[in-house]
């Protein structure tokens, strides 16, 4: 397993690299078998242990520019980008967001962000509750 982070914010990206959350962003959805299994408590707060962090890249990456050059990936987390663009931006940016996601991969938006009436290269997940979408089948990358 790899994880590629990215974001345009350097400060974000330090305090990412870092690896220590608080224990309010750790009791955010994590279940305690996963927070004991890859997090080690520092005082107050928890880091990710150095197994993990080990596979995780950082990069600081704006998605306006070209990113053709990443992926596969088999899943994109984009949460809590997309509000902040115009319906052309979105429509660009999950384009190419689809060229590199696996045609089996996924992509999580935010609980306020869908792909619907921005881009039909993907379809929601419908197993799934939250906005969760996959690549449609048959659509050429």
């Amino acid at each position: 397993m790899e994880i590629f982070s990215t974001d345009i914010d350097t400060q974000v990206l330090s305090r990412s690299e870092s690896g220590i959350y608080s224990q309010f962003e750790v009791q955010r959805g994590l279940p305690i078998k996963r927070l004991m299994k890859h997090f080690t408590q520092v005082e107050a707060d928890w880091q990710i242990k150095d197994g993990l962090r080990e596979r995780i890249e950082w990069k600081q990456y704006n998605l306006l520019d070209d990113f053709s050059h990443f992926g596969p990936f088999d899943v994109v987390f984009c949460r809590n980008v997309l509000i902040y663009f115009d319906v052309p931006t979105k429509a660009d940016i999950l384009d190419r967001i689809c060229k590199v996601t696996h045609p089996s991969g996924y992509l999580f938006l935010g609980s306020a962000e869908t792909v619907l009436g921005t881009c039909d290269r993907f379809e929601r997940f419908r197993e799934c509750n939250s906005a969760v979408y996959r690549p449609v089948a048959g659509v050429p990358a």
